[in-house]
């Protein structure tokens, strides 16, 4: 059992498919398929129940994918102790973000902890909230903001912040001027749709499903800022937070959703349950401090 093996399969149990975990991990769906099969055969078990919907762990998935995880944790865990024992300092923090923060607030409160921090340089990588959490899981990130809770034993939720789910139209669109849309009021529109990796597009299709409504679609996507300059060239209508507008065209507005769901949805700041350092602590609890004080203003009348 090696550890691209376990890194496949743990592609597999965070996406629910074949297709969507052979997208992120850069690999043929094919070939992912052949790994699963050959790890059930090596285990002796089947570790996946396949379905129409997609692929759910088996009771014996879930023991190896608990396992997989942390081994995971293990080996970044033993990686930074090899690394403080040779002396090294802390020079860089590697950030994992949803995209939708990266517009405003993500730099905005990164340029405040530089202030304090000069000594510090930040790599932000963006990517899809199940990414972020599996980066911060292992080691390869060391802080992560992503959209929604996320329930891994090995993460630690620090803050969050308000991000409801809200409808992007042009100001020209019907629904401009109108004060609250329910997804039932949506069948007659053509959407571009961020991908099901996003939480946003996971939140939306559940709201959808209970509404028994199916959306028309002209493009689907993994950038919310190319989305909401469809919005603006086409006068589609998509899905989006407040947080994206920065980005967004003057004459995209964004219009609140009736189901509470997408009032209450928010962003979670999550780190490893144990940071790796003093000043990598120092900097975890100064983000969750910046945060939650936005949120305080955000919050006054």
């Amino acid at each position: 059992m090696n550890n691209d093996a376990l890194k496949y399969f743990l592609a597999v149990v965070d996406s629910g498919s074949i297709q969507a975990a052979a997208r992120n991990v850069v690999i043929a769906p094919s070939a992912l398929s052949r790994q699963i099969k050959l790890l059930e055969r090596d285990t002796g078990v089947i570790l996946f129940e396949r379905s129409s919907q997609g692929m759910s762990p088996t009771p014996a998935g879930r023991v190896l994918s608990d396992f997989a995880q942390r081994q995971q944790a293990e080996t970044a865990d033993l990686k930074r102790q090899l690394q403080q024992g040779l002396g090294n300092q802390l020079s860089e923090v590697k950030v994992a973000s949803v995209e939708g923060v990266l517009p405003e607030l993500l730099p905005r409160w990164l340029s405040k902890l530089r202030r304090r921090h000069q000594d510090v340089s930040f790599t932000v990588e963006a990517m899809a909230s199940t990414d972020v959490a599996a980066a911060v899981a292992c080691g390869d990130a060391d802080v992560g903001y992503t959209f929604g809770r996320v329930a891994r034993a090995e993460l630690r939720e620090l803050a969050t912040f308000p991000m409801p789910i809200q409808l992007a139209v042009r100001r020209d669109h019907r629904f401009a001027d109108t004060a609250v849309v329910a997804v039932g009021e949506l069948e007659r529109e053509v959407f571009v749709l961020p991908n099901s990796h996003f939480g946003i597009r996971r939140e939306v299709d559940r709201e959808c499903a209970k509404a028994g409504v199916q959306l028309a679609t002209a493009y689907e996507t993994d950038s919310l800022s190319f989305a909401l300059t469809m919005v603006h060239l086409e006068g589609l209508v998509s899905f989006s937070t407040p947080c994206m507008l920065p980005a967004a065209s003057p004459d995209v507005v964004l219009v609140d959703l009736a189901e509470p769901s997408f009032r209450t949805a928010h962003l979670s700041l999550v780190t490893r349950s144990a940071p790796s350092s003093a000043l990598l602590g120092t900097l975890h609890h100064e983000l969750s401090a910046l945060m939650q004080a936005d949120q305080s203003m955000e919050s006054r009348p």
